[in-house]
Protein backbone atom coordinates (compact mmCIF):
# COMPACT_ATOMS: atom_id res chain seq x y z
CA UNK A 1 0.00 0.00 0.00
CA UNK A 2 1.30 3.38 -1.13
CA UNK A 3 0.80 6.44 0.97
CA UNK A 4 0.94 9.94 -0.67
CA UNK A 5 -0.33 13.30 -0.51
CA UNK A 6 -1.87 15.41 -2.91
CA UNK A 7 -0.37 17.89 -4.36
CA UNK A 8 -1.49 21.65 -2.85
CA UNK A 9 -3.27 24.13 -5.38
CA UNK A 10 -0.40 26.78 -5.47
CA UNK A 11 -2.38 28.42 -8.50
CA UNK A 12 -2.24 32.26 -8.61
CA UNK A 13 0.80 31.83 -5.96
CA UNK A 14 4.34 32.61 -5.86
CA UNK A 15 5.98 29.66 -3.59
CA UNK A 16 7.64 31.36 -0.98
CA UNK A 17 10.13 29.68 1.49
CA UNK A 18 8.87 27.60 4.53
CA UNK A 19 7.97 28.85 7.99
CA UNK A 20 10.82 27.24 9.20
CA UNK A 21 13.34 28.60 6.80
CA UNK A 22 11.79 31.90 7.34
CA UNK A 23 12.79 31.81 11.11
CA UNK A 24 16.22 30.99 10.87
CA UNK A 25 18.58 34.21 11.25
CA UNK A 26 20.92 35.07 8.21
CA UNK A 27 24.48 33.75 8.56
CA UNK A 28 26.48 36.83 10.29
CA UNK A 29 29.34 34.90 7.99
CA UNK A 30 27.62 35.10 4.65
CA UNK A 31 26.52 38.72 5.26
CA UNK A 32 30.22 39.95 6.19
CA UNK A 33 31.51 37.93 3.12
CA UNK A 34 30.16 40.43 1.00
CA UNK A 35 31.05 43.29 2.67
CA UNK A 36 34.49 41.87 2.91
CA UNK A 37 34.07 41.98 -0.96
CA UNK A 38 33.11 45.17 -1.54
CA UNK A 39 35.97 46.66 0.71
CA UNK A 40 38.38 45.26 -1.04
CA UNK A 41 36.85 46.16 -4.74
CA UNK A 42 37.16 49.45 -3.12
CA UNK A 43 40.98 49.09 -2.09
CA UNK A 44 40.54 48.54 1.54
CA UNK A 45 42.69 45.83 2.81
CA UNK A 46 41.05 43.04 5.33
CA UNK A 47 41.79 40.51 7.27
CA UNK A 48 39.43 37.49 7.26
CA UNK A 49 39.10 36.20 11.10
CA UNK A 50 35.90 35.08 10.49
CA UNK A 51 35.84 31.86 8.84
CA UNK A 52 37.90 29.24 11.07
CA UNK A 53 40.95 28.10 8.48
CA UNK A 54 43.89 26.05 9.41
CA UNK A 55 46.45 28.10 10.83
CA UNK A 56 48.79 25.14 10.38
CA UNK A 57 50.23 24.24 7.11
CA UNK A 58 48.92 21.36 5.49
CA UNK A 59 51.04 17.57 5.82
CA UNK A 60 52.96 17.16 2.79
CA UNK A 61 52.00 13.67 2.80
CA UNK A 62 48.28 14.81 1.44
CA UNK A 63 49.49 16.92 -1.33
CA UNK A 64 52.01 13.47 -2.34
CA UNK A 65 48.99 11.38 -2.26
CA UNK A 66 46.87 13.94 -3.84
CA UNK A 67 49.79 14.00 -7.29
CA UNK A 68 49.74 10.00 -6.87
CA UNK A 69 46.00 9.50 -7.19
CA UNK A 70 45.32 7.26 -10.38
CA UNK A 71 41.46 6.32 -9.78
CA UNK A 72 38.91 7.74 -12.53
CA UNK A 73 36.31 8.37 -9.45
CA UNK A 74 36.43 10.03 -6.16
CA UNK A 75 34.16 7.86 -4.78
CA UNK A 76 32.16 8.53 -1.26
CA UNK A 77 34.01 7.10 1.71
CA UNK A 78 31.81 4.99 4.06
CA UNK A 79 29.32 7.07 5.49
CA UNK A 80 30.07 5.93 8.76
CA UNK A 81 33.91 6.82 8.43
CA UNK A 82 36.49 4.54 7.61
CA UNK A 83 37.70 2.00 9.63
CA UNK A 84 40.79 2.68 10.73
CA UNK A 85 39.93 6.63 11.40
CA UNK A 86 36.94 4.92 13.76
CA UNK A 87 39.55 2.63 15.25
CA UNK A 88 41.97 5.67 15.71
CA UNK A 89 39.36 7.52 17.40
CA UNK A 90 38.56 5.40 20.03
CA UNK A 91 41.95 4.18 20.76
CA UNK A 92 42.53 8.03 21.28
CA UNK A 93 39.18 8.74 23.83
CA UNK A 94 40.52 5.36 25.36
CA UNK A 95 43.91 6.92 26.00
CA UNK A 96 41.80 9.77 27.70
CA UNK A 97 40.13 7.37 30.16
CA UNK A 98 36.51 7.06 27.84
CA UNK A 99 35.48 3.31 26.95
CA UNK A 100 33.40 4.50 23.67
CA UNK A 101 33.51 1.89 21.16
CA UNK A 102 33.55 2.40 17.40
CA UNK A 103 30.22 1.69 17.03
CA UNK A 104 29.29 4.40 18.80
CA UNK A 105 31.84 7.37 16.78
CA UNK A 106 29.69 9.28 13.93
CA UNK A 107 32.60 10.56 11.74
CA UNK A 108 30.86 14.15 9.98
CA UNK A 109 32.27 16.10 6.93
CA UNK A 110 32.61 19.34 9.26
CA UNK A 111 31.94 21.01 12.42
CA UNK A 112 27.96 22.19 10.72
CA UNK A 113 27.59 19.02 10.36
CA UNK A 114 28.26 17.82 13.55
CA UNK A 115 26.75 20.51 15.50
CA UNK A 116 23.46 20.13 13.31
CA UNK A 117 23.73 16.09 13.74
CA UNK A 118 24.16 17.17 18.15
CA UNK A 119 21.31 19.83 17.97
CA UNK A 120 18.93 16.91 16.45
CA UNK A 121 19.60 13.34 18.77
CA UNK A 122 19.77 15.75 22.07
CA UNK A 123 17.01 18.22 21.27
CA UNK A 124 13.17 18.57 20.69
CA UNK A 125 11.87 22.00 19.62
CA UNK A 126 11.91 24.73 22.43
CA UNK A 127 14.54 22.94 23.95
CA UNK A 128 18.13 24.78 24.46
CA UNK A 129 21.82 24.33 24.76
CA UNK A 130 24.18 26.83 26.76
CA UNK A 131 26.86 28.00 25.02
CA UNK A 132 30.29 29.86 26.21
CA UNK A 133 29.88 33.36 24.30
CA UNK A 134 31.73 34.42 22.12
CA UNK A 135 30.95 31.76 20.00
CA UNK A 136 30.33 30.51 15.96
CA UNK A 137 27.91 32.54 14.50
CA UNK A 138 26.15 29.85 12.51
CA UNK A 139 25.50 28.05 16.09
CA UNK A 140 22.21 30.66 15.98
CA UNK A 141 20.94 29.60 12.73
CA UNK A 142 21.62 25.41 13.45
CA UNK A 143 19.60 25.63 16.55
CA UNK A 144 16.93 27.76 14.93
CA UNK A 145 16.76 25.13 11.73
CA UNK A 146 15.62 22.46 14.57
CA UNK A 147 13.55 24.49 17.22
CA UNK A 148 16.56 24.65 20.06
CA UNK A 149 17.12 28.23 21.64
CA UNK A 150 20.74 28.85 22.34
CA UNK A 151 21.38 30.19 26.32
CA UNK A 152 24.69 32.27 26.06
CA UNK A 153 26.58 32.02 28.74
CA UNK A 154 29.42 35.10 28.06
CA UNK A 155 32.91 34.65 28.90
CA UNK A 156 34.97 37.24 29.98
CA UNK A 157 38.02 38.60 27.62
CA UNK A 158 39.34 39.78 30.81
CA UNK A 159 40.25 36.14 31.20
CA UNK A 160 41.35 35.76 28.14
CA UNK A 161 37.77 33.89 27.47
CA UNK A 162 38.50 30.83 29.64
CA UNK A 163 35.13 29.43 30.42
CA UNK A 164 32.81 31.33 32.31
CA UNK A 165 32.59 29.92 35.92
CA UNK A 166 30.86 26.72 37.37
CA UNK A 167 28.06 29.39 38.98
CA UNK A 168 27.44 30.85 35.99
CA UNK A 169 26.91 27.75 33.68
CA UNK A 170 25.02 26.38 36.86
CA UNK A 171 22.78 29.71 36.91
CA UNK A 172 21.74 29.35 33.32
CA UNK A 173 20.25 25.78 33.25
CA UNK A 174 16.83 25.43 33.03
CA UNK A 175 14.34 22.32 33.15
CA UNK A 176 14.37 22.63 28.97
CA UNK A 177 18.45 22.18 28.96
CA UNK A 178 19.75 19.54 27.20
CA UNK A 179 23.46 20.20 26.53
CA UNK A 180 26.47 22.37 27.49
CA UNK A 181 28.54 23.21 24.68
Amino acid sequence: MSISTPPRDISGTTPGISSRADGIPPSPIRKLADLAIDARKRGIGVYHLNIGQPDVPTPPAFFEALRAFSDKVLAYGHSKGHADLLAGWSHYYQQKGLDIPVEQIQVTTGGSEALLFAFLVTCDPGDNVIVSEPFYTNYYSLAAAVGVRINPVTADPETGFHLPSRADIENAIDDRTRAIM
